[in-house]
Order: C-alpha cells, then structure tokens, then sequence
C-alpha cells in the first residue's frame, strides 16, 4: 500500500501545488487585487473542471475490474473514458473561453477584479481538454498499479509551471493573472503530451473513437452517482467562495490562501483513496467473502489516513503561522490569514483526509445510493451553516467550519453503517 501511495501523493498534491504557485507569484507581485481575482478566477477554470473528476475515478475502479479479463479489455475500457473526456473537455473550453463574462457576472464577481478574472478563465480554458484527458490517462496508469510513471510526468509539469511563472509573472513579461494562467496552461499541454507518451511506452495507448450507448454502460454505473456526489460538493465550495467575498477584498484575498492551503493539503488523502479503489475491490467482489483480509486491509488504509492526517495538521499549522507571506505582501491579508486561519483550517484539512479514505472505501464497495444520500444531506447541513455564518458574521472560521461539519458527518454515518453490518461495505467486512 505504501509503494503505491506514496508516489500517488505526490501526484495528487501536483495541481494543487502549480496553483499554488500561481497565487505565491501574483499575490507577491500584481498585490491584493490580483489575488482576489484569482478567487473567482479559480471557481470557475478549476471548480468547473472538478465537476468531471467523476472521470478519472471511474477510471480507476473500471480499468481495474477490467484487468481480471485481460489486458486489452483494460485498453478498451480506458479508450472508452479518454474518447469521452475529450468530448467533454472540448464542452468545457468553449464554455470557458466564450461565456467567461457571463458566468463572471452570475457570481457577482466586483467589477474591478472582472477583467483579470476573466483573462485567467479564458486562457485556463482553452486547456481544460487536455486537463481533463490527462486527469483520465494519469487515473490508467494507476489503475495498472503504476504510480512512478505518472509522478515523473506531473513533477515535470509542476517544474514547468514554475519557470513559466517566473517568465510571465516576474521577468521578463511581468504579465501578472494573465501571465499565471499562461505558465499553467503551457504546463498542462506539457503534461498532457508526456502522459500520452508514457501510456504508448507501456503498451497502454488506447484509440480516440466514437463509443456508443453500450460502451458507456459500465462508465455511466460510476458516473451517476459520481457526477451527482462531486456537484453537492462544487456547490458547497462555490457557496464558502461566495461567502467570503461578502466580508470585502482582503477576506476575498486570505480566503483564496486558506481554501487552496485546505485543497494542497487535504489532497494528501487523495492518494490513500486511490489505494483503496484499487486494492479493495479484489477483496470485496471475492467469492467466498474474505471479511478478515478486508478488515485488515481497511486497518491498514486507516493507520496511514491518521498518520497523514496528524502530518498534515501539524505542516499546515506551521504555516498559518510562519508562511502566509509568501502569499502576500499585503499585512492586512497576510494577519487575516493567520488569526483566521488557526485552528479552525488545520481541523478543516485533517478531517478532509478522512473523509478522502470514507470515498475511495465506498466507491470500491460501490455503496452509490449511500454516498449520494449522504452528499445530498451534507450540502444542505452546510448551505444552512453558511447562511448563519452571514448573519452573525462569524468570518472565515466559520465558512471553514461548515466544511469540516460535512466530513464529520459523512464519518458518523459511516462508522454507524459498518458497526450495524449493512450496506456492502457492512456485510464485506462482517459476513
């Protein structure tokens, strides 16, 4: 498990990180305006694009059930995925690239931060294909057990977005939004091509096709429940954004830090999601059941998940403490950062990597109903949160509070399911 997921955090701390990167250069040098523009900027070029993660991780789970018959029926499976993701990416770049105004507009973005939003929605979009394409192939070659190769290709890209930062940001362009937007893209085409070229190295490269009805059968299993679970949650960070941007600029500004600290973070628990959705569903679907082998490998997954998580409460903690200026030369945002930030975000982002663990578990054991359920329930609890943190204007530790309050959810009502011995994850681990 660890062979295979520690290779896996670093790919899934990559995006996040070249965001990252993106907010340290304008925060630092285009000021407080620019990085409040990269808040809406953000929802749009990348909450948008996580609407579709459904993709990727139905990858993981259908490649790797399509293994047990072959390798060229995995082929098969993955060219189904990548032929609709590149359907649904060239959908997504001309929403971004010609409506960037318009959706600017529905969220109520200021109008003195619209323009360079809307340069960093249109430049960000005319990639989100290859974004999306490469989300899957990267899902593909983990599904095959492959880790090294995919954190080879995104810790290059990762290198790239930073020079490119340093070209457009710092010297010699000094382009500010605009110019993060184009090392992020440059980077992701970058990314895109070397995932390619590692799935052909490795025998794995699928061919683009139309697929028909059938042939997304077994996507669509994973891909209703999926799509219905990842929109609750785009909704719950679209309505923490909002929020924020009612307090003024520079809660805008230290929102921006401490939501993409919860996201570079919190992702530490992507790669031990990961690790379930590939190793569980063998033990789960085995006839007879294995219920001690599946207690054990959850006990297993749950060690790493408290290691992790204890990990990246302490890192995360420190930071709020001793790094919010390299965000920021503004003190107003760099204090707000820090006075707001602690403890309410390190609490945020450790209950986040639970919850990672939670969905990669109920995936393998394809409990759909219940996990919509459940999404569906947690919106509502932090829609309501919300509302009260805006009438009592109870600031950033609130919105972020209303956040980890769907994780503890989710949490209880799993332990309930697995102690009561329902549900397939119950009986998977008790029959």
């Amino acid at each position: 498990m660890l062979r295979f997921a520690v290779p896996a955090l670093g790919i899934s701390l990559a995006a996040p990180l070249m965001s990252n990167i993106d907010n340290g250069f304008v925060g630092r040098l285009d000021g407080t305006v620019g990085l409040a523009a990269m808040n809406p900027g953000t929802i749009l070029s990348d909450y948008l694009l996580y609407l579709f993660i459904f993709l990727p991780r139905a990858t993981v789970g259908l490649v790797t059930r399509a293994r047990a018959r072959g390798e060229e029926e995995a082929r098969r499976e993955l060219g189904c995925v990548l032929s609709v993701a590149l359907l649904l990416g060239a959908g997504l770049t001309l929403v971004l690239v010609l409506g960037a105004p318009a959706l600017l507009g529905l969220l109520g973005v200021s109008p003195s931060l619209r323009p360079a939003a809307g340069r960093y929605v249109r430049i960000r979009g005319t990639v989100a294909w290859a974004a999306l394409m490469q989300s899957v192939a990267l899902s593909g070659l983990l599904a095959f057990r492959d880790s090294m190769t995919p954190l080879k290709v995104v810790a290059a890209a990762a290198c790239l977005n930073f020079a490119g930062d340093w070209l457009f940001c710092a010297w010699p362009m000094r382009a500010g939004v605009a110019g993060a937007a184009a090392a992020t893209a440059m980077s992701t085409l970058a990314g895109f091509c070397l995932m390619l070229g590692a799935l052909r190295k490795k025998g794995l490269l699928p061919r683009i096709r139309a697929v028909s009805w059938r042939d997304m059968e077994p996507l669509m299993e994973y891909a209703r429940p999926l799509s219905a679970i990842i929109l609750t949650r785009f909704l719950g960070l679209t309505a923490m954004s909002l929020a924020a941007a009612r307090f003024g600029t520079v809660h805008q500004a230290a929102y921006q830090i401490l939501a993409n600290l919860v996201i570079i973070c919190g992702l530490c628990g992507e790669p031990i999601s990961q690790t379930a959705q590939t190793m569980l569903p063998q033990i789960f679907d085995a006839d007879p059941p294995r219920p001690r082998e599946a207690r054990r490998a959850l006990g297993n997954l749950l060690a790493i998940d408290i290691t992790v998580g204890a990990a990246v409460y302490l890192l995360s903690t420190m930071f709020l403490k001793f790094g919010s200026r390299i965000f920021t030369k503004d003190a107003a945002v760099a204090a707000l950062v820090s006075s707001a930030g602690i403890p309410m975000v390190p609490i945020c982002i450790a209950s986040l990597v639970l919850a990672q663990l939670i969905d990669g578990t109920q995936v393998a054991a394809r409990q759909f109903p219940f996990v919509i359920r459940m999404s569906v329930v947690t919106l509502c609890v932090q829609l309501v949160f919300l509302s009260v943190v805006l009438r009592l204007s109870l600031g950033l530790p609130g919105i972020f509070l209303s956040l980890a309050s769907r994780y503890w959810i989710l949490a209880a009502a799993t332990m309930i399911q697995m102690v009561s011995g329902s549900g397939n994850l119950g009986r998977a681990i008790w029959s």
